[in-house]
């Protein structure tokens, strides 16, 4: 991939904006070759139950042979292991795989899903569920998708940086109380391979549920009319019509002046307060294109309507023509 650097400054006309948002359009995949004859079999220290972290507390999920999607999407058998160190689940060959909680998470707007995830094998994509039912297709993404070479529908949440076979263990905290809320009494695991059904292998390990308020995590420095300002990291669609293949933005603890984007995604922040655009008020940012999309775009704008934004996006690269 080429690598772009550009340093931007821009003039928009007058207009109130309180939202800040980008996006990047196109359908950007982890691409992968997996040798069929190069898995090998591992003797597995079994276990009977999954133990995680719930609020400080341990959870303890006993093992069963639930099927998530009612058993549509699992016609060939793979399997979930629960391994004998109480912390790990293994995942094998095509399967969606669904447990019940002993008790009900309440998932608010400051809950987080954390864990670590280690990929032996390429499937067409990897994910963990938190649900409400056996349902994934209920209109909200439940599932974080966090290795893969297929995008998938918009039932589910692309996680940024997933784990490749280059790169296969992956540490991740996800605010899915950014993503739906309420009580949640299932946790599914998911490999989907319908390709080969014999394909696929990953460990998910040491899950966590938290609570950690907006305020007491990583946001985006910026600087407003000279002063620092701290956007929080909560995240919207930016026009619901584009974002249906959504992938999370990236704030990085060590670069927390930035925000990364992996894939087709249409992210929008709020910003700290909204203040008026003048015709001599100048935006300045640094741009790095590492993968060329359908289009790159930053805005200003006063809601979440693309559609309304009056010219509020300004387009920073593209291989289309975007309008």
């Amino acid at each position: 991939n080429n690598l772009d650097n550009q340093s931007n400054t821009m003039k928009p006309r007058m207009v109130s904006v309180g939202l800040l948002a980008w996006f990047a359009e196109g359908r950007v995949g982890v691409s992968g070759v997996v040798d069929e004859g190069s898995t090998k079999e591992r003797a597995l220290q079994l276990g009977t139950s999954l133990n995680i972290t719930v609020f400080g507390e341990v959870m303890t999920v006993p093992w069963e042979d639930k099927h998530y999607e009612s058993g549509s999407q699992n016609p060939n058998g793979g399997t979930v292991e629960f391994l004998s160190d109480g912390v790990s689940a293994y995942l094998k060959s095509n399967m969606w795989k669904m447990f019940n909680l002993p008790s009900e998470i309440k998932v608010t707007e400051d809950t987080m899903l954390a864990f670590d995830f280690s990929l032996a094998e390429e499937a067409e994509f990897q994910a963990i569920c938190l649900d409400n039912n056996w349902d994934l297709h209920d209109g909200s993404e439940k599932c974080l998708k966090v290795a893969g070479t297929d995008n998938f529908n918009g039932d589910f949440l692309n996680l940024p940086n997933k784990a490749t076979l280059d790169n296969p263990s992956k540490h991740f905290e996800v605010p899915i109380g950014h993503l739906f809320t309420g009580s949640m009494a299932k946790l599914a695991f998911i490999q989907d391979n319908d390709a080969n059904t014999a394909l696929g292998e990953c460990t998910f390990s040491n899950i966590e549920v938290k609570n950690v308020p907006l305020q007491d995590r990583v946001s985006l420095q910026v600087q407003l009319f000279g002063q620092p300002a701290h956007i929080p990291n909560y995240q919207t669609k930016y026009d619901g019509s584009q974002d249906y293949l959504p992938h999370l933005a990236e704030i990085h603890p060590d670069t927390p002046e930035a925000v990364t984007f992996y894939g087709n995604a249409w992210r929008a922040f709020m910003l700290p307060a909204a203040f008026n655009v003048t015709e001599s008020t100048v935006l300045e940012f640094d741009f790095n294109l590492t993968q060329e999309a359908e289009a790159h775009a930053i805005c200003l704008d006063a809601d979440e309507d693309h559609s309304s934004s009056n010219n509020r996006c300004f387009v920073l690269a593209n291989k289309d023509s975007f309008s």
